[in-house]
């Protein structure tokens, strides 16, 4: 790390790099003397492998308690990748940050210096991946729809259907990426549920779902949808709207043209009974038999219709960058019990 960072730390004058020997009491793992215009300053870095949240409010704490010889130091945190949340975290503690993908963040005496790189949003989605398996969404969707309630490992498997190991798992994943911690009692309770609902939303590929897109000769989408809820009724099969048709029954914001409802697998049934063409281009229906049909047992009835639970549908709005992400904010300020700045 000492090595690169005159080009990570470029625009200011490295006067003095040193490698400080831990063995000489507390401190931080590199100091180094800068020069901006007049302004002159220590940087003490403490240096970590992991770039996680939790990894991350260990060491500010101990960039927090140094004194001595460097007491007034400027406190940074670097290691080879910083997570978005950890960076958010050191912004919020006053601290700075420097990673190898060139996301640098120093606020101190008048200089202010942020940098984030493109290599860096393709790690994060890196980062991120763990999140989207369907079991772990299971249990991530259970703890966003009660975001202020702790949960005993046994109480989320019964509730989600998913193993005691690999919820607790999980809750190990929400631990280290600093979104959840245990209580006193063990159990898991979130603490950034807001930033939770946002990286697992944004790492979420809805085409990963079976899309089999439809024409239907029904005039408008609200008629598309009343013969879905007939359809289903009668012959006994679950289904969720989701998209803007879900939120137009919700949270609506924006005019929609087309269906998007998950359903299960007996796809050509759906077709037959709705009277539906498959299309390549040109759909006004799509038919979703989504990874996990946990999704359609979480639904929630609104009216005469099955939608997608609120979770869910935030998550599948969120993930179409246009219209979508004005949705699902609208989504977010009506429905859903906590806000972006939690």
């Amino acid at each position: 790390m000492a090595e690169t960072l005159p080009q990570l730390l470029e625009g200011l004058k490295l006067t003095k790099v040193r490698l400080e020997m831990q063995p000489r009491g507390p401190g931080p793992d590199i100091s180094v003397q800068i020069e901006v215009g007049t302004t002159k300053r220590t940087l003490a870095i403490e240096v970590k492998q992991i770039g996680e949240p939790r990894i991350a409010l260990q060491a500010i704490g101990q960039l927090q308690r140094l004194g001595g010889r460097f007491a007034g130091a400027y406190p940074v945190l670097a290691a080879p990748y910083l997570t978005e949340s950890a960076r958010l975290i050191c912004k919020e503690a006053g601290v700075g940050y420097i990673d190898l993908s060139g996301n640098v963040f120093l606020r101190f005496d008048g200089v202010f210096i942020e940098r984030t790189t493109a290599h860096a949003l393709k790690q994060e989605r890196r980062a991120l991946r763990g999140l989207t398996m369907p079991r772990t969404s299971r249990v991530i969707r259970r703890c966003l729809s009660d975001p202020s309630k702790p949960f005993m490992i046994t109480e989320l498997a019964a509730l989600t259907g998913v193993s005691p190991a690999q919820v607790f798992k999980v809750a190990n994943l929400l631990e280290m990426k600093g979104y959840a911690k245990r209580d006193e009692g063990r159990r898991l309770l979130l603490i950034r549920p807001s930033e939770l609902l946002e990286a697992w939303a944004g790492s979420l590929d809805f085409r990963k779902n079976t899309i089999v897109p439809a024409y239907s000769l029904a005039r408008t989408p609200e008629a598309i949808m009343k013969s879905l809820a007939e359809v289903a009724a009668k012959g006994g099969k679950r289904y969720a709207l989701t998209m803007f048709a879900g939120a137009s029954l919700i949270a609506p914001s924006v005019r929609f043209y087309d269906v998007t409802c998950y359903v299960e697998r007996e796809v050509e049934w759906w077709l037959k009974k709705l009277d539906l063409e498959r299309v390549e281009t040109g759909s006004n229906v799509q038919l979703v038999v989504p990874r996990d049909d946990s999704v359609l047992a979480e639904s929630q009835k609104v009216g005469r219709y099955k939608v997608a639970s609120d979770i869910q549908l935030f998550a599948d709005l969120y993930g179409d960058p246009a219209r979508g992400r004005e949705a699902a904010e609208t989504l977010r300020l009506l429905k859903l019990r906590f806000r972006v700045t939690d």
